[in-house]
């Protein structure tokens, strides 16, 4: 979970400015927040995994909604907060 708003696999991606696609090449990563976010270094960047309960059932519910055809069912959700 990066300051800028990306979450990376490989690597931390410097800056808080948005870079231009492809930023490092091969690096993958998912843009959820993808902003110029200048925390000052007062931010709270925080992650939690969850494998069963209430989130699960949610997310299961939430992509069933959108894509009834996929019979999805979670079974892991990464969810990431930043907080400023």
């Amino acid at each position: 979970v990066n300051n800028n708003g990306l979450l990376t696999f490989n690597q931390a991606l410097p800056g808080a400015q948005p870079y231009p696609f492809p930023t490092y090449g091969t690096e993958d990563y998912i843009a959820p927040l993808w902003t110029d976010l200048n925390d000052f270094g007062m931010g709270v960047y925080s992650y939690k995994q969850y494998t069963n309960g209430s989130v699960l059932t949610r997310a299961t519910r939430d992509i069933n909604q959108y894509f009834p055809q996929r019979a999805f069912t979670a079974s892991w959700v990464f969810v990431a907060t930043w907080d400023f």
